[in-house]
């Protein structure tokens, strides 16, 4: 279960995304919507992308282009315009998209290849 604590971070943030968008204004936008099938995409990546030596950060790197990329949707959709007027829905997608990149990045990481583990150090009994 350790192996995948970093995606349950993610799909957590993404269905907090999916929640407020729905329950804030009882209405989802055309840009709430791009918000959240950007952050369940994120989510899914972050659960494909191995752990592997010499990628420690892969997961939470594709956690902050998703967060990047929620900020971008907000404004190519025109929910924030050019004086970037934010509504809250958007400012709680957004600050959540940040939160859960924050939140894959502390999340420890699973080791690389569980077979590698000594178990030989372990008690038994």
């Amino acid at each position: 279960m350790t192996s995948y604590l970093k995606a349950l971070a993610a799909f957590l943030g993404a269905a907090l995304v999916a929640l407020i968008s729905a329950q804030t204004d009882n209405a989802v936008s055309p840009g709430e919507i791009a918000q959240i099938a950007l952050v369940g995409f994120g989510a899914t990546v972050v659960y494909i992308v191995p752990n592997l030596p010499g990628y420690t950060y892969a997961k939470t790197a594709v956690a902050a282009l998703t967060a990047g990329l929620t900020l971008l949707a907000a404004y190519l959709t025109d929910d924030i315009g050019v004086d970037w007027d934010l509504t809250n829905p958007e400012k709680l997608n957004i600050l959540l998209a940040v939160g859960t990149a924050l939140g894959v990045f502390l999340v420890p990481n699973s080791p690389a290849h569980p077979e590698a583990i000594d178990v030989t150090s372990r008690q038994v009994g």
